[in-house]
């Protein structure tokens, strides 16, 4: 499993405390959709949007390598 997570929405404060694990993270950066589909494969990126369009519809979204499953 690769659940995406929705943190909430962070203040400048909240993303000054962030730590990362410099032996799983090397860096991090906030990116537009736009960018983060130039960054990530398509199946990473994917997931981001179907977590962005659940974000703003409230609702739940299951994907399985990216893409909805396929109903039987």
């Amino acid at each position: 499993m690769r659940p995406v997570v929705d943190g909430g929405a962070l203040a400048p404060a909240d993303i000054d405390r962030i730590v990362i694990q410099p032996t799983e993270v090397s860096r991090f950066r906030f990116v537009t959709l736009d960018e983060a589909e130039r960054l990530l494969d398509a199946g990473q990126f994917a997931r981001v949007a179907a977590a962005l369009k659940s974000r703003t519809s409230a609702t739940t979204t299951y994907l399985e390598n990216g893409l909805p499953p396929r109903s039987t």
